[in-house]
This record gives C-alpha cells, structure tokens and sequence, in this order.
C-alpha cells in the first residue's frame, strides 16, 4: 500500500508546494505589479519609439479630407499677430520691473538680449520643423518624430503647464494694471476684488478674483473659433503697437542717464540669471508652432512668422528696457506695474493713464494668446492617442477644442487667483528651455541620420504611391535625392502596420555621429554647470575653457560628417553649429533658474509619467493591435527585400490574428 500511496503522496506535496508557490508569486506579482509593468516598457524600447513623419503627414492629410480636423482658416498675419499677442505683453508689463529689479539692474535690456540670441538659435530649429512637421503639436511633435515617444510626452505634459502658468502670471499682472488704470481715472475698486490677503507663504500670500474674470472671458472667446478670436486679437496687437510706441517716445524725454549707473550691479551672473527669468516672454513663438493645422499654408508661412515674431518683440523689450530704467532708478521700480508707476514717478500721470490702458489691452490680448497654445497641444497629445481622448474632442461648429479649452481656462484661473505673480514667474522658463533644448537635438539627429540606397528607393516607391505624404505636405517628390521626411531612427521600423512600410535595419540610423551628438551633450553640460557654480578661481576658469575648446572640437567633428538632405520650404543654416548653440544658451539658462523651478518641474513630470505609463502607452497610436507586440517595430532581414516583405509580413500577421 505504501508503495501505491508514496508516489501519490509525494506528488500531492509537489502539488502543495507548487501551490505555495503559486500563491506566493501571485502574492510576489501584486506586490510588483508597477516595478513590473514599467520594467517591461522601458525594456521594450516603447518610451523610445518614433513616430515617423510621413505618419503625422498622412494623418494630418485624412483629417484635412475628412473634414475632421482643425479648420484652416488663419494666413501669415495672424500667426504675426498672435506670436506678438502672446509675447510682448508678458515681457514688457509683467517681468521687466522684477527683472531689472532683483536680478540684473539696468542691464536687463542685456539679459533680453541674451534670451533673445538663445531664442533665435533655436528659433530657426523649430523653423525647420514647422516646415518639415505642420502639425499643432509644436516641440511635442517634433520631439516625437526624432527622439521618442517618452520624451515627447515629456515635454508636452510639461509644456502645458508652461502655458498655464503664463496665463496665470499675464492675468495676475492684468488685474494690477487694471487696477491701476481704475484708480488714475478716480475709481477705487473694492479690495476683495483684486487683493484678498491669504496669509500662507510663501505661495498663497494673496487671491485676486479679477485675474481669474480675465482667464474666464478670454476662454469664452478662444470657444467661439479661432477666425473670430484671430480677428480680435489682430485689432488688439495693432493698438499694443501703438501703446508701447507711445511709452518708448513718450518715456525718452524723462530718461536720465545717471539712472544707468552702475549699468550691471549684478554682473554678467545677473545679466544671465535676469535672461533665465525673462525667457517665458518670448514663449510666443512656440505658441505660433501650435497654430500649424489651422494656417492656411503652414510650411511657407510658420517659419516667416516664427522669424517675425522673434525680431520684433526683441526691439521692443530692449527699447522698452532702457527707457523704463533710465526713467527710474531700478531699485525703485513697481514690480507689479513697473511702466505705469515709472510714470508717476516723473509726474506723467496723463501718460501714466494712457500707459495702464494699453497695458490692461496687451495683457488681454497676451492672455488670450497664451491660453490658445496649450488645448491644441492636448488635442496633439490626444489624437496620438497617449492622452484623453475627451482632449481631441471638436466643436461642431467652431472647430476647436472644447474640453482642452475649457480645462485650460479652469486651472490657469485657478493659479491666477490664489498665486501671486512671484510665485507663478519663477515656476515658468524650465519647460520652455527643455523643449528647446529637445527642439535643438532633435534637428541634429534628423540632419545625421544615414540613409542606405536601398532605404531610398523604397521611400521613392513609398512616396510615389501615396500622394497623403508628398508634394504640397512639404515632403520632396519621388525620385529626387534626399528626404525632408524623415523615417523612424531607431533600427529603422514602423510601428504601425497600416501606416507605411517596414524599414530594415539599412534604413535610418546614426553611427559616429550619434556618438560626437552625446560626447558634445555631456561636454556642454558640464561646461555650463561649472560655469554657473558659485566658486570663484582660476581652476574654475581652466575648467570651462577646457570643457569649451573640447566641445568646439566636437562640433567641428561633426561638421566633417556627411548630412542627410533636406528639401523644404525652411533650413536651419549652419547645421550642427546654430543648434549645438542653443543647446550650450538652452542648458546655461535652465542651471541659472532657482532650485524651486526643478522641484515643482519634477513634481509635474511624475504626475504626467503615472499617466503616460498606465494610459498613454497602452493607448498610443504606434501599439499594433497585433499580438505579442512588444512596442519594437520588427527589422526584416533581407534588406533587399523590405517592401514586398513588409506586405507579406503584414498580411501573414493579420490571418494570424
């Protein structure tokens, strides 16, 4: 009996182990569920993966078709007006008196034309890819079709926030101006309107409902449609102009030059560390990139108004600069309401009046414009699939995005009310950097990206069959050299199936030159934070020369390297050098800016990661509905065969499924 009982008995205790086991992997898996999951995304390249160009391109395409996209109704003035709109008032009327104030002193027309050069380098980076990549998603776009799916999630979510917060901050300094203006025409307006005391530093110190009326009736005016809201902002930009002509000639006659001296009691740290302060106010061309898919010609007519928008607003800061500090001493300057103030201080109150007005005009026109950017970079986001898809909903009459608007409005006018303009500046620049920063090396890694022969006949063959990704979307014709479309960089691949053909691995990718991108990312990151230390000797100086010199070799380097053609209808000149610039200006202006701003950034970026780990990447347009896909676009072997093996490839996985 024992011998037909034992085996029986020993299997039942392997059954019992076995089931302890079990039980405690189960255990072991609840408790490791998200280390998990988020191990298995990152391994399997999806925070990596690419969406290629000729993708957007062809879904922008049926979308136009279809009628189910943003209406197309705005042309090169509007973009003009609207990179204006959302520029000047922030720069001029809100941070200037605090700029020059507590950071640079009179030299903060220096430190304006310091983010104006940063600006510029990347300025003509995001040209390039308003011609390449017309789709509203501005940096997140870009940064998807070159450096991944994750990082552009990255700086999306955290461009968003940038928006928000620069409406909070313009209406905040709104309400100031209006209340100004009410009290030089003998209206005293309650306190509980504009100044109820909190009493919780150091952020919630103090609430104005105004600011917060303001973000509610230029959101109303957003849901109307982007042709009505265009037109009103239009009339208000060309009274702005007027206004701030008015302050630079009328201000001119009260400057006195001893008001200059010393011109940087801050030194050049304060010069930069002013311009890191300054930078959200020049935003506004970034807010023009989100307009692409409803300008009527976006490829001729973005990188004109980036370029525009860029070399006006720049003038203007820098006159305004000089004027407002020759006028007052900058230690005496209104942080609230620096220019209004700076003309009652030389007994202008005719001027001062004239001077609230126009600036309570350009603020409202600043706000709206900065509300205007960020529903249609969660509309992108969304219709990639890696946000709500209640966020890429349209209106039926207007066009727009109702729900992004809408939650746009609430939470700007939440941070307008309850923080102050201190608070809300400070929180501004980092993302703004960051994706121009991504913008600049994202340009780089499409320009060195090698194509194979073979890979270029099989985008002609592509291109020539698909009329959705070629000719008037800004992607050369078949059969010419080069490619102003480029194709995933990572092994080459596609990752959705019904989108275009299956790159091999002789398709795109970068070699040394991938190398030289990094050793000069690092060199330059390096450079500037021993550059920004607050140690003061020779060994510091040695140290960024050092780090300088290497890193000019380089770029220097990598402009020996063989570059991938690009015909559109704009090219970033002096490739690698204008975007290896602005990487060096991009990362000194983000080590200038306070602890605090990495802090509330980081705090951010895990909000926004928690939602792109258990939604986004699930949900994201590049997951084939295929099983076992790993997030990994598959690599044919035979080169020679990419495109009839592709096809079958494909057709054999859907009669498998």
């Amino acid at each position: 009996m024992y011998g037909s009982f034992g085996p029986r008995k020993r299997l039942n205790n392997a059954h019992v182990l076995n089931d302890n086991r079990s039980v405690e992997t189960m255990g072991s898996n609840k408790r490791n569920t998200v280390v998990q999951y988020l191990f298995h995304a990152c391994s399997t390249s999806r925070c990596f993966r690419v969406k290629p160009i000729a993708m957007m391109l062809k879904e922008q395409k049926e979308e136009d078709s279809s009628g189910n996209g943003l209406n197309r109704t705005l042309s090169l003035t509007d973009v003009i007006a609207y990179g204006i709109g959302s520029t000047v008032g922030a720069g001029l009327f809100v941070v200037t008196g605090k700029a020059a104030r507590d950071f640079a002193g009179p030299a903060v027309s220096l430190s304006f034309t310091v983010a104006a050069l940063a600006c510029l380098f990347s300025a003509f980076c995001y040209a390039e890819f308003a011609a390449r990549v017309p789709v509203s998603g501005s940096a997140y776009s870009y940064a998807y079709a070159s450096v991944g799916e994750g990082i552009a999630w990255f700086i999306g979510w955290n461009l968003t926030l940038e928006y928000g917060i620069s409406a909070a901050a313009i209406a905040r300094g709104w309400s100031n101006y209006f209340v100004q203006f009410l009290l030089s025409i003998g209206i005293r307006p309650p306190l509980w309107t504009y100044d109820i005391v909190l009493g919780y530093p150091p952020m919630l110190t103090s609430a104005s409902p105004l600011a917060g009326l303001i973000i509610a009736a230029c959101s109303v005016v957003l849901l109307t449609g982007v042709k009505e809201s265009s037109k009103m902002n239009v009339v208000i930009t060309i009274l702005n102009m007027a206004i701030v002509g008015f302050i630079v000639l009328a201000g001119s006659t009260k400057v006195q030059t001893a008001n200059w001296e010393p011109f940087m009691p801050y030194g050049m740290r304060g010069v930069f560390s002013g311009a890191g302060f300054v930078f959200f106010s020049f935003i506004g061309f970034d807010c023009v990139c989100t307009l692409s898919e409803e300008m009527k010609n976006p490829q001729r007519d973005l990188p004109r108004g980036i370029v525009a928008t860029l070399a006006i607003v720049t003038v203007l800061y820098i006159a305004v600069g000089l004027v407002v500090t020759g006028m007052v001493n900058y230690l005496d300057l209104n942080v609230d309401a620096p220019l209004s103030h700076a003309f009652m201080t030389v007994n202008m109150h005719w001027a001062s009046s004239i001077v609230a007005f126009g600036s309570t005009t350009t603020l409202t026109a600043t706000t709206l414009c900065s509300l205007f950017g960020q529903p249609r970079i969660f509309y992108r986001m969304s219709k990639d699939g890696l946000l709500f898809e209640s966020f890429s909903t349209l209106s039926k009459v207007s066009r727009v995005p109702v729900f992004g608007t809408i939650v746009t409005g609430i939470g700007a006018a939440t941070m307008a009310v309850f923080f102050d303009i201190d608070t809300l500046t400070d929180m501004i620049s980092i993302g703004t950097l960051m994706a121009f920063t991504v913008v600049c090396l994202s340009v780089l890694i499409l320009r060195f990206e090698v194509v194979s022969s073979q890979m270029a006949e099989t985008k002609q063959e592509d291109l020539a069959a698909d009329p959705a990704v070629r000719g008037d979307m800004g992607v050369k014709e078949a059969g010419e050299k080069g490619d102003s479309c480029p194709f995933p960089t990572d092994s080459g691949g596609i990752a959705n199936a019904d989108s275009t053909r299956i790159i091999s691995e002789g398709g795109k990718k970068l070699g040394s030159e991938a190398l030289l991108i990094v050793s000069f990312f690092v060199l330059s990151f390096f450079m500037n934070l021993v550059w920004v230390s607050n140690t003061q000797s020779k060994s510091k100086s040695y140290a960024v020369a050092l780090f300088g010199i290497a890193s000019f070799a380089v770029v220097y380097k990598l402009s020996q390297c063989e570059q991938a053609e690009c015909i559109c209808s704009f090219q970033c000149p002096f490739v690698p050098w204008f975007p290896c610039i602005g990487i060096t200006f991009n990362m000194h202006l983000i080590m200038g800016l306070p602890v605090s701003a990495f802090y509330r950034m980081c705090i951010w970026s895990l909000i926004g990661f928690f939602i792109y780990f258990f939604y986004g990447m699930k949900h994201s347009s590049l997951e084939i509905p295929h099983s076992g896909y790993s997030g990994v676009p598959e690599v044919p072997e035979e080169s020679a065969l990419i495109a009839d093996e592709a096809d079958k490839n494909n057709n054999a996985n859907s009669a498998h499924v």
